[in-house]
């Protein structure tokens, strides 16, 4: 507080006598003049107390484009900080503040983020409770909210109209968590068709979509754009250009397994005297280990198999590390 505010609200305005502070003031009105405060401050002040005029002198010094109109009382304060406490001593009662955005302000409910308050604090949309991050708003949900999950939390409060559907298939998604959301994709599967997607409609040099690695384009010498995942896979085409065959992406087959719909995106197609030959190429890494124990990997070998017979290409021939360009009889 400013000196002279200080001096505005401690002088007695009957007789001038200056108080330390508002408690002496207010017992020097009361022993001196026996005079009630609320009556003091409506005669000899026009009706503003102390308060008052402390607002008064702040308000005066507010940014109009940062102030917040509280929707409830009308009450205006300086900024989102200062709606923050208002709301939390005045009508945390009535509704959440989760509530009180989706009511008031559903442009904003509706982006699916999440209510921040003051110095970046996250609240809760149960019970207002403020937390420094998402982190801190998992843990109080475990601590304060137990019979409530946090993808059930989320699908409450957070959750946007078209989140929770694949991409591609429109199958549900699994839950990631309070930051990240729900997946795009519901598979693997799914993922490999949505990049396929962005290569057909353009979408800029990389077509990546969570999970897996990154797709990179290249233009061979033949003016043909592929996408490889691996340097094993560059290596495939670098191949194939000195030994002047025409290399392009592989074919998409659909297949089923567990009565639900798959596609195995092959790596790639090569061209030998008019005839088209599928290639996978595949790298001894962890992922490709677990695919051979489960049997997915051997499935798709025999979906591709009985594919490349039923379009009459050559035999289908999946490269483990060692690479080389097939003979026509292989």
């Amino acid at each position: 507080m400013s000196k002279e505010n200080e001096e505005l609200i401690l002088d007695c305005k009957i007789c001038g006598y200056q108080s330390k502070n508002l408690k002496g003031k207010h017992l020097h009105i009361s022993n001196k003049h026996h005079v009630n405060r609320d009556a003091y401050y409506e005669m000899y002040e026009n009706g503003l107390s102390p308060e008052r005029k402390i607002k008064n002198a702040l308000e005066s010094k507010w940014d109009p484009e940062k102030t917040v109109t509280c929707k409830i009382c009308g009450s205006v304060q300086a900024d989102k900080n200062g709606f923050s406490t208002h709301y939390a001593f005045k009508h945390k009662t009535e509704m959440s503040l989760s509530e009180y955005y989706k009511r008031y302000h559903p442009e904003y409910h509706q982006s699916g983020m999440p209510i921040v308050g003051r110095e970046g604090e996250v609240y809760c949309e149960l019970c207002n409770w403020p937390c420094k991050n998402q982190s801190g708003i998992s843990r109080h949900l475990m601590q304060k909210h137990r019979d409530l999950s946090q993808q059930d939390f989320y699908d409450k409060f957070r959750k946007k109209p078209d989140e929770g559907i694949c991409l591609v298939c429109h199958a549900p998604t699994a839950f990631i968590s309070l930051k990240g959301g729900y997946k795009k994709c519901c598979s693997d599967e799914c993922v490999y068709e949505h990049r396929s997607i962005l290569r057909n409609e353009g979408k800029g040099q990389y077509a990546h979509l969570g999970g897996g690695n990154r797709m990179v384009k290249y233009t061979t010498k033949f003016g043909d754009e592929i996408y490889y995942q691996s340097k094993l896979e560059l290596k495939f085409v670098k191949l194939c250009e000195q030994n002047n065959v025409r290399v392009v992406n592989g074919d998409t087959i659909p297949y089923i397994k567990d009565n639900k719909k798959h596609r195995y995106h092959v790596d790639f197609k090569i061209q030998q005297e008019s005839k088209w030959r599928l290639i996978e190429i595949k790298g001894n890494h962890l992922w490709f280990q677990r695919a051979l124990e489960s049997g997915d990997h051997a499935l798709k070998m025999n979906v591709a198999i009985a594919y490349s017979k039923e379009k009459e290409y050559l035999p289908f021939i999946c490269m483990l590390e060692k690479l080389y360009i097939p003979e026509l009889t292989d």
